[in-house]
């Protein structure tokens, strides 16, 4: 990619969408810092994260609007003004209401912002550059689930608002590097038109709502009870209901905000179907080794943070490779390579015993360094090769929120999975041991005591129960690859999966 002043402006905004993807999870490992400052039960914390989540998902439609009114460069502008004011904001909260309120503010600038990447490669960069540019993004993007919680965990012997501050910096990098890149007035996707402000407003609204109460559900169902709780089903079913609706609107009218139509394309669908399952994959993953470390080897927040920057420089030695390599890898095998390293990875994962834990992540970590990049960049490059430059920024926000959303399904599934086999297999270890104590008790030498009987059983089946959530990522990215190879076999033999800026 060669450096011009549109690539320096490209690269501020990866910066400033890296800066926001890390602060999703970067509370999640904070927990020592967050209450003596606002005094939060665990509980309370993870809608700390949550409420960030949300008003991401939920302002991501936006951008399309502001873009059409502002233009690229001044949206970008207000977005990382807006976040940064909000992280000071945050770093200076004294309770739980007032930390919850800042972050819902930093979520919303970071949603606009992340779909604004893919926008701003269409629009400044050449399409000969555009691999170069994803493949860039990629490391960005793979880099900044590790990065969120690192932060915190080396942060925690530290003050407080340094959990924040260290947005201030990053944020200023990107503002500077963008006004350098692109002075004066910049016009770039600006739409002088006219519209129905009351539609715009109502579907953007609608369609907010709609993805908020979906995460929402997702982000709290674990710890309500799933369908039991009855703001969880009425948050399901207005999702639902209003996603569904907010489709049918759009498809009606001449100037949707949204275009929706582009799920009709086979190719863009998939795509995005793919997208969901990356969100899945790449949090997931992150997720668990953080809560595997402290809930089965109770590690510190710094313990956590050396584990998962084993694989930080490693991943920063990735940026050279996509650049020189990415253009010329076929974005069709790099998403079956991509999707079958990280099945290795988290595959490494499934046989865990009471002896894994910090140093035994190093090779499933370094596996996932290759393998993430290989993952998103083909797929970020195939979602806007597929549409016209009209349909960029609805293609951003369509594929965005898919991933997002698989972010979502994927922690709170796996959250659901181990908690639940968690007291599957308690409970049946207690029953076998009940059964045979004898075994039991020759086998360790001595009878053990009712308390160390209950610790023991318990973090052999908190064990079993992460290995079982390991080996559902790794058969869902086999079934990717699979499914992909697949298509692309079947692509060379009758070219319908060629690629072109046309819809199909």
């Amino acid at each position: 990619m060669q450096l011009s002043r549109q690539s320096i402006a490209a690269v501020a905004i990866m910066l400033g969408a890296f800066m926001a993807l890390a602060g999703i999870n970067i509370t999640n490992t904070a927990t020592e810092l967050l209450q003596a400052r606002v005094g939060a039960t665990l509980r309370e914390m993870t809608l700390i994260t949550s409420s960030y989540i949300i008003a991401e998902i939920a302002a991501m439609p936006l951008m399309p609007l502001l873009m059409r009114r502002l233009g690229l460069k001044r949206l970008v502008v207000l977005v990382l003004c807006g976040f940064m004011l909000a992280s000071i904001a945050c770093a200076h909260a004294n309770s739980l209401d007032t930390l919850i309120a800042s972050r819902i503010v930093q979520g919303a600038f970071g949603g606009i912002l992340l779909p604004l990447v893919h926008t701003s490669i269409k629009l400044l960069l050449p399409q000969q550059q555009h691999a170069a540019a994803f493949g860039v993004f990629s490391v960005f993007a793979s880099l900044a689930p590790v990065a969120g919680p690192s932060f915190a965990g080396l942060l925690s012997a530290a003050d407080y608002p340094w959990l924040f501050y260290i947005n201030i910096p990053l944020g200023l990098a990107a503002l500077t590097g963008l006004l350098f890149a692109l002075p004066g007035p910049n016009n770039h996707g600006q739409v002088t038109e006219h519209r129905n402000n009351f539609l715009d407003a109502f579907g953007i609204g609608l369609l907010s709502l709609a993805l908020g109460s979906l995460v929402f559900a997702l982000e709290h169902g674990v710890e309500r009870e799933w369908l039991n709780d009855q703001t969880i089903r009425f948050s399901l079913v207005f999702g639902f209901i209003g996603l569904i609706y907010i489709c049918y609107l759009q498809t009606q009218l001449r100037q949707p905000v949204l275009n929706v139509r582009l799920l009709a394309s086979f190719r863009f669908a998939l795509i995005c179907l793919a997208s969901f399952m990356a969100g899945i994959v790449i949090y997931g993953f992150v997720y668990l080794i953080p809560y595997y470390l402290i809930s089965v080897h109770s590690y510190s927040p710094a313990q956590v943070a050396q584990v998962i920057l084993m694989a930080a420089v490693p991943q920063l030695l990735m940026l050279p490779l996509m650049i020189k390599y990415a253009p010329r890898l076929n974005p069709w095998l790099a998403i079956v390579a991509g999707a079958l390293l990280c099945a290795v990875s988290t595959a490494l994962c499934t046989q865990m015993t009471i002896d894994f834990a910090g140093e035994q992540f190093l090779w499933p970590q370094l596996i996932r360094v290759i393998a993430v990049p290989l993952l998103i960049m083909p797929l970020t490059l195939l979602s806007l090769q597929v549409v016209s430059d009209q349909d960029a920024p609805s293609a951003a926000i369509l594929f965005n929120v898919a991933r997002n959303l698989g972010g979502a399904v994927g922690v709170a599934g796996l959250v659901t999975y181990v908690e639940h086999y968690k007291v599957v297999f308690f409970q049946q270890s207690l029953l076998l041991f009940n059964q045979h104590p004898v075994a039991l008790s020759n086998h360790q030498r001595m009878v053990p005591t009712a308390s160390q009987l209950t610790e023991q059983l318990s973090q052999h089946s908190s064990i079993w129960a992460f290995n079982g959530a390991f080996a559902l990522l790794s058969v869902s990215l086999l079934t990717m690859a699979i499914l992909f190879l697949a298509l692309f076999l079947f692509g060379r033999k009758r070219s319908s999966l060629s690629l072109s800026p046309q819809l199909s």
